[in-house]
């Protein structure tokens, strides 16, 4: 049970997306982590019905360029009943990228759940493949709580 003890461990968190909205400022990512020399912004969106949404923003900040592929992010949910799930993204378009030195990749991603989810968390260091990024670095997001409040 190793997601058990990610889950229990996760520190950064905040409750549940709000629906979007249409304001360049909403659209920056606010939870922000540094692996190595790229940095990693993360912020859940509202859901799409039962599909949690997350958007990335990822800045190199290395010499060289640096490739992700947001689609193999490591991302689990937890349900109001305490089951957990890793997530998988729904549509891979637009997940992958080669980013040149000083420069972003933004994507918005939908992954597909069999349930509704109140806590999502990823693993921003599957994200930032640098040869510094070894241990995980995760990021949670809501509550079991938020949703049973739905």
């Amino acid at each position: 049970m190793l997601v058990v003890g990610v889950l229990a461990g996760c520190g950064a968190y905040k409750v549940a997306a709000s629906p979007q909205s249409t304001s360049p400022a909403d659209e920056d990512t606010t939870a922000r982590t540094e692996i190595g020399c790229v940095e990693v912004g993360v912020d859940r969106r509202a859901d799409r019905e039962m599909a949690p949404v997350v958007r990335y923003s990822v800045a190199n900040h290395c010499a060289r360029p640096v490739t992700v592929d947001l689609a193999w992010a490591n991302v689990i949910g937890r349900t109001a009943e305490g089951a957990e799930m890793a997530l998988v993204v729904a549509a891979t378009t637009a997940s992958r990228a080669t980013i040149a030195p000083s420069g972003v990749h933004e994507a918005t991603l939908a992954y597909a759940s069999p349930a509704s989810v109140g806590q999502l968390c990823v693993d921003i260091a599957s994200i930032a493949s640098t040869p510094e990024a070894i241990a995980a670095t995760w990021r949670c997001f809501g509550n079991v709580i938020s949703v049973t409040m739905r």
